[in-house]
């Protein structure tokens, strides 16, 4: 790699000795440890009808001016890494601190606590972005991260990959990519992408968290692979069909029996509609 603060650092191995990356649709990131210092290097591995450069020099700015304490510092390299005599741009960011929203679940599902402080958290994260008119489009397990104080016990959330971002510059734009499909709108397309983009996502993880928080065994019978809490994209395909969405609307609790009927209610809405709006989630 060509940036100084990168050029020598250790890339973090697998288990057979090669560099072992987290792959996504357009790029794949790296762990790089260079003295005191972790960073997350993006690679991107396919070309886009996007603008990269453009595009996350907006999204920079942007971040920049509204601060959010959410989101990680990163640096857009243009000539980042050479291969085969070419130089290619990357992507540097801060390594944002905790767990995967998947692995965070499984180390703390008898905290009931913990599990409801962590959504709520993420719910004011996305109230926050959407007031300044921002959502992150891709809002998944493997893109959120939940960091513990040491010394409160409460939970920070970090937001990763940038790539689906919408901000106020790309109104009346296309939307780069469509979110992973298991926390995704079924009727979404690239044509929707305004700052509601969030709203059906929150719900779904929302909802899965206070849903495992109030009963483990949800986790333990419906959580069987990496990519999903316990909502499949086969349960927002068929809602009537869905055994998972017939047990949270006979759970004791009102509030996910409120959350599920709203859930049914949102998939035969709009992909941006208001009807799930975060503070509409927070108010259940």
């Amino acid at each position: 790699m060509l940036d100084p603060s990168i050029k020598n650092g250790r890339v973090a191995l697998s288990k057979y000795g090669l560099p072992e990356p987290m792959s996504g649709r357009f790029a794949c990131v790296f762990k790089v440890s260079q003295r005191n210092n972790i960073y997350a290097v993006k690679c991107f591995v396919s070309s886009s009808a996007i603008d990269i450069q453009k595009r996350y020099g907006l999204i920079s700015a942007f971040l920049r001016s509204h601060k959010f304490p959410f989101f990680v510092n990163f640096t857009y390299v243009s000539n980042g890494i050479p291969v085969r005599g070419q130089k290619y741009p990357i992507l540097k960011m801060e390594w944002a601190r905790g767990e995967n929203l998947v692995k965070f679940i499984d180390m703390n599902l008898t905290n009931k606590i913990l599990l409801k402080n962590a959504a709520r958290e993420l719910v004011q994260c996305v109230a926050r972005m959407q007031f300044d008119k921002a959502a992150h489009g891709d809002l998944q397990h493997d893109n959120i991260k939940v960091a513990i104080n040491p010394q409160s016990k409460f939970p920070s959330i970090f937001l990763v990959d940038y790539d689906g971002m919408y901000i106020p510059s790309f109104a009346g734009t296309r939307s780069p990519e469509l979110g992973l499909r298991n926390y995704q709108h079924p009727k979404r397309t690239e044509n929707d992408y305004n700052e509601n983009l969030d709203n059906f996502s929150t719900l779904v993880i929302y909802l899965s968290m206070l849903a495992v928080a109030a009963d483990s065994g949800l986790w333990k019978h419906y959580h069987d692979d990496e990519d999903f809490l316990i909502f499949k994209e086969n349960d927002f395909a068929a809602p009537e069909q869905s055994e998972l969405i017939k047990d949270l609307l006979r759970n004791p609790s009102i509030t996910i029996r409120n959350l599920t009927n709203l859930l049914v209610e949102a998939i035969d809405s709009d992909p941006l509609s208001e009807k799930t709006c975060p503070n509409r989630i927070l108010a259940m």
